[in-house]
Parts: C-alpha cells; sequence; structure tokens
C-alpha cells in the first residue's frame, strides 16, 4: 500500500514537472494553485479556468458577466466536449485550429502573432481553444443529430398550404382601402 502512495507522488511529481516546462517552452504564464471549483462529469473545472475565461470574455465583450456565468458557461463547454467521446467525432483539432487561424487572419495577425497577443493579456490559447471546440462540437452534433427534422419534403409543403387553403374558405374575409388624409393647417 505504501508502495503505491509512493508511486502516485511520483506520478503527481512527474505531470507537475511535465506542466511546468510545457508552459516554460511555450511562454505561457504559470499557474500557481489552481483549485477545482465544479466537477462535471468527472472532468474538473478550476479556478484558474475561471479567471482565464474571465479574462477572455473581457477583450471580447464590454459587459463581463457575473463569475457564477462564467462558471456555468464552463460547465456548458465541458458538457459539449464530452459529447466529442460519446459520439467519437474526429478531426476536431484541425477544424479547431483552422478556425483560430482564421480569427488570427481576420485581425491581420499571423497565428503566432494571435498567440503573443493573447498571452500579453493573460490568456492561454488554450483557453480560447477550448471555447472554439465546444461550439464547433455542438454544431456538429446538432446538425448530424435533427438533420432529419430540418428537412422537409415537397409533399410536407403541399399538404400544409392545402390544410391552409381549406381553413381559409371556412373564414370570413374584410378588404380595407387606406386612403391618405391631408390636413393644411
Amino acid at each position: 500500500m505504501a508502495h503505491w502512495h509512493q508511486g502516485l507522488r511520483t506520478c503527481r511529481r512527474l505531470v507537475a514537472a511535465g506542466a511546468l516546462a510545457v508552459a516554460a517552452l511555450t511562454g505561457a504564464p504559470l499557474p500557481v494553485q489552481a483549485q477545482v471549483a465544479v466537477v462535471v462529469n468527472g472532468d474538473p473545472v478550476t479556478t484558474f479556468d475561471i479567471e482565464q475565461r474571465i479574462k477572455l470574455i473581457q477583450l471580447t465583450q464590454p459587459k463581463v458577466p457575473t463569475r457564477q456565468q462564467v462558471v456555468d458557461e464552463l460547465i456548458d463547454e465541458k458538457l459539449k466536449i464530452q459529447l466529442i467521446r460519446r459520439y467519437s467525432i474526429e478531426g476536431m483539432d484541425k477544424d479547431v485550429d483552422n478556425a483560430f487561424s482564421n480569427m488570427a487572419r481576420r485581425m491581420r495577425l499571423s497565428p503566432q502573432q494571435f498567440v503573443e497577443l493573447l498571452g500579453k493579456s493573460g490568456i492561454l490559447p488554450g483557453t480560447l481553444k477550448s471555447r472554439i471546440r465546444a461550439e464547433i462540437t455542438w454544431s456538429n452534433v446538432i446538425r448530424g443529430r435533427y438533420q432529419s427534422s430540418f428537412q422537409i419534403n415537397d409533399k410536407d409543403i403541399l399538404a400544409k398550404l392545402e390544410a391552409k387553403n381549406t381553413d381559409e374558405k371556412e373564414l370570413v374575409g374584410y378588404d380595407y382601402t387606406l386612403r391618405p388624409i391631408l390636413f393644411v393647417v
């Protein structure tokens, strides 16, 4: 049992060292202490995630939402991202990178310059990419799942028109004539 705890501590140290190395290589700011604020189906939402999202929203929107609204948005995002795993959607990284590059291009920046701009504001690129991934996933799932309900046959259109025509025959209609009136004062 003690050997297992020692292995767990070693694993945690390796993960922490790896995170520090990645942050040092990418020039990303290091989180001092990130506490888990909410757990969504086993995926944690940390206080660092909340702070990052607040900073991102401050850049993009004039009205900053409350902390609870940001937490709710992150919970929704985690649920959307979990759909990737459930439906085994592949190729999302390429779509996210393309969307990220398009955002940079619209700002007349290269993706690297865009990453640097986000870094100056204290935002990790992963924060924005996570948001993009959730939106792309959600739109793909909705389009795929409800695609059949969005398709309308010609027969359905004709049936609705015929039903409308029979209803109109039973109703009494009035014709109004509008004429302009000019008052001279």
